[in-house]
């Protein structure tokens, strides 16, 4: 009862500071079966003077939980059940009443203070991986989890297999999947034993059915493999089941790993926790990648463990953890094997118990060092994307013609080549040839993606460096930067999925990072001079089908068409869709990344600039471009509202003031203002446009 209710408590301390004195008493009527006490009555005074009573009772039915709160100048009464806080005069008189109607389940609260406090991976340092080096024995798995334990592990991590949640029958290594498979009740009794030992578990499923069962036999966290970062089905039912999990970073894209967390957290998982590492036993020292640890912690703000997979008899074997420690990481997942002699499954890159020990020892006594945060995939996790992703497949027999449903499909390995990794670029096209149960599906077997389902995402390129004006979005116009005014307006639009910010690499841009921290935006970082891959990382990143594209010194934007520009970029099934003859500065445009993709691969280094669609403009007999008009009255390309000088910002800044910086504000009213202030408008006038790459 009392461990039960002890918020009640909390809240106590939390408004009259330390208690002084208790007297509790409990019981139990013998009307309820259970085996803990059914009411309590607690008497506090606390070190301020105070007197609280808390009665506790699980005899009630009707659900009630309230605080009253007696003062000589009036009375507080909460109701957590009415979210109302009521106040009462010295006369009785309701003064006043508070409501704030919360739509969350009441449990959310909870689950939000376990994702801030110390939880599962944030309280051990060392995961033992079993791995396959129990070869499908319960046995030896038992010999396993007792030297894990006497080697201090804080913690043990299971593979728990059923071959037909991991891969197609066909697949090369389905029937040692099959022969690894242990019943349910040895599993849970794997389980048992080690909490008994002081063992958390954690453990590797690749099936919702895993999971379930899993759940009940008291598994402490679940391990998702990189086989199943985009496994969008699987990931909402692991979610849903309200256990920590851990979610494997290695041969995942920046991008996979966020959705997958937008996935898990959204559908409840009340802890989360990423691991870097590539699991390619033995990882080569060049696939290491340590400093991947701290980019990790920086973009995504979780605990982020290492898997060392390095070959137990090479020189680095008993740095490398040490240096993943330094590099940030919260913990090690190292593999443990009874007698790597014996070469068990798994074996390559296991320690034997004595060194276990031994390197928990080490690890204890690492210190930190800084690391250096690098990019998204080296190569090695490239070969292993390839290699261990779970593809599109059939769920069964599909005739040519077929639009694809959910229920279609599934996630599996297999051996046929496929670059169809979710189910989400697969739902609702058209297969173009027959496919067999379990074939896979690939792009080229798909129609073109119907237009209702692509993302359009708003991509933003932003550099400080410029020989004219330095920082120019980071400058500002009245009380904020000329990037967060074009964020504001490019908001407005409802067609939008999202907005990411395209950043250049280097310190003199950490600016950028900070602004996209406090509007909550995605952002990737990428070569500065290269704006067209960093471009498309962004986009792919985002997920995007469609870009939204404008350039970033630009505070004013010309939104009332933008709706017109998408309905006729769809309806012409454009590559490029613009509007010109606009003041300078105010277009905006939409691009296929399939057209972007093309144009990287075709163009040469001059194609590759801030000018990302120049390449397109340059060939118009290679893609399919639609251009818009304006309304005759905003036909001024002569007129410059970007800010690439100086002088631009200052004619920026007095068209702001001018509007009292109400925005967005009509292109065709900033027309007609300087109209009638030539002297304003002549500031600016005669520049230099920015001059095409060469």
């Amino acid at each position: 009862m009392l461990l039960d209710w002890i918020h009640e408590f909390d809240y106590l301390r939390w408004f009259f500071g330390q208690v002084g004195e208790v007297f509790c008493y409990t019981g139990t009527t013998g009307t309820l079966d259970v085996e803990v006490e059914d009411y309590a009555e607690v008497l506090l005074r606390f070190d301020a003077g105070v007197v609280a009573n808390v009665h506790l009772d699980y005899l009630q039915r009707t659900y009630r939980r309230s605080c009253e709160i007696i003062g000589a100048e009036g009375v507080l009464i909460w109701d957590y059940i009415a979210q109302t806080v009521t106040c009462y005069g010295r006369t009785d008189r309701q003064v006043e009443v508070f409501t704030e109607q919360i739509d969350t389940e009441r449990n959310q609260m909870f689950l939000e203070e376990r994702m801030n406090g110390e939880g599962v991976f944030r309280s051990v340092s060392v995961i033992a991986d079993m791995a396959l080096s129990y070869e499908g024995s319960y046995d030896l798995a038992l010999a396993t989890v007792e030297a894990a334990a006497e080697a201090h592990a804080g913690a043990i991590n299971f593979q728990i297999f059923l071959a037909d949640e991991l891969a197609v029958p066909g697949y090369h290594y389905y029937p040692l999947y099959t022969r690894l498979e242990l019943p349910p009740e040895r599993w849970a009794s794997l389980i048992t034993h080690a909490h008994q030992r002081g063992l958390k578990v954690t453990a590797n499923v690749f099936g919702a059915a895993t999971a379930m069962w899993l759940a009940e036999a008291g598994v402490d966290a679940f391990k998702v493999h990189a086989a199943d970062v985009g496994n969008r089905p699987f990931l909402q039912r692991i979610g849903a089941l309200g256990k920590p999990v851990l979610l494997s970073a290695g041969g995942s894209t920046l991008g996979e790993i966020s959705h997958a967390l937008r996935v898990l957290q959204q559908h409840g998982a009340p802890e989360v926790a990423l691991l870097a590492g590539v699991q390619n036993t033995p990882t080569a020292v060049d696939d290491t990648h340590l400093a991947r640890i701290r980019l990790l912690k920086e973009r995504f703000g979780l605990p982020v463990g290492y898997a060392d997979h390095l070959d137990a008899d090479a020189p680095l074997a008993p740095v490398v953890p040490l240096l993943a420690i330094a590099a940030g990481a919260d913990f090690v997942e190292k593999h443990i094997t009874l007698a790597r002699a014996l070469k068990r499954g798994d074996y390559v890159s296991a320690l034997n118990p004595d060194e276990f020990a031994e390197f928990v020892l080490r690890l204890h006594e690492a210190r930190r060092c800084v690391g250096v945060p690098g990019g998204d995939l080296g190569e090695g996790e490239l070969s292993y994307r390839e290699g261990m992703k779970k593809r599109v497949v059939a769920r069964r027999s599909l005739e040519a013609g077929h639009a694809l449903r959910e229920e279609d499909l599934t996630l599996l390995r297999t051996d046929e080549p496929s670059d169809l990794w979710t189910l989400e670029h697969a739902v609702g096209r058209a297969v173009s040839r027959t496919i067999s149960q379990y074939g896979s599906i690939g792009e080229r077997d798909l129609s073109a993606r119907p237009d209702a389902l692509k993302r359009l995402v708003a991509v933003l390129l932003c550099r400080a460096s410029s020989s004219r004006l330095y920082a120019k979005p980071l400058q500002r116009v009245g009380d904020k930067t000329i990037l967060e005014h074009l964020i504001g307006q490019i908001r407005l639009i409802p067609r939008l999925d999202e907005i990411i910010l395209a950043i250049s690499e280097g310190p003199a841009n950490a600016g950028f990072v900070k602004l996209a921290n406090q509007l909550d935006l995605d952002y990737v970082i990428g070569d500065e001079e290269d704006g067209l891959s960093r471009m498309l990382r962004a986009a792919e990143f985002a997920r995007a089908d469609t870009v939204f594209r404008v350039t970033t010194e630009n505070p004013f934007l010309h939104i009332e068409n933008i709706n017109q520009l998408i309905e006729t970029h769809a309806e012409r099934q454009s590559d490029l869709t613009y509007c010109d003859r606009l003041p300078e500065g105010t277009f905006s445009e939409l691009v296929e990344l399939s057209a972007l993709r093309r144009s990287y691969e075709r163009g040469t280094r001059r194609h590759r600039s801030a000018w990302v669609n120049l390449y397109i403009r340059e060939h118009p007999e290679q893609f399919r471009i639609a251009t818009l008009l304006p309304p005759e009255e905003l036909q001024r390309p002569e007129i410059r509202l970007t800010v690439d000088y100086p002088e631009d910002l200052i004619v920026a800044r007095k068209v702001y003031e001018a509007f009292d910086g109400r925005m967005p504000i009509p292109i065709r009213s900033i027309i007609r203002f300087l109209d009638e202030h030539p002297e304003i408008k002549a500031i600016n006038q005669g520049l230099e446009v920015g001059a095409l790459p060469v």
